[in-house]
């Protein structure tokens, strides 16, 4: 598996790892469970055919982001979720992380994964 870089804080597993400051770099394995926290920096609803999804920017804006939260169909799933009243403020979401076009996401299964840091 490819390793994903970030700056970020992160928890992989069991094993804590804090990073602090503007350039610290965490190595972590696609696929593996992780906490990543940061500042929402946007946050696009997008409509497609095979339902809504809704994808938070973390660090800067999209396409600079340092990674997303991808959240399917949050309104059906997560009615009391309201992601637009998280914009600048700083979150950690817990769940698999993955490589999506060369940038990394956790998609957000459980309302309880995603806290205000």
């Amino acid at each position: 598996m490819k390793n994903l870089l970030l700056t970020i804080s992160l928890t992989i597993a069991s094993t804590s790892v804090l990073a602090s400051g503007k350039n610290n770099e965490i190595f972590f394995e696609d696929g593996e469970i992780a906490t990543a926290c940061g500042i929402v920096s946007s946050i696009t609803h997008l409509k497609k055919s095979s339902g809504n999804t809704t994808l938070i920017s973390i660090g800067p804006a999209y396409p600079d982001h340092v990674f997303s939260i991808v959240i399917q169909d949050e309104k059906l799933n997560f009615p009391d979720l309201h992601t637009d009243s998280l914009k600048g403020k700083r979150v950690c979401v817990t769940g698999i992380a993955e490589k999506y076009k060369g940038k990394a996401q956790i998609e957000l299964k459980n309302e309880k994964d995603l806290k205000l840091d």
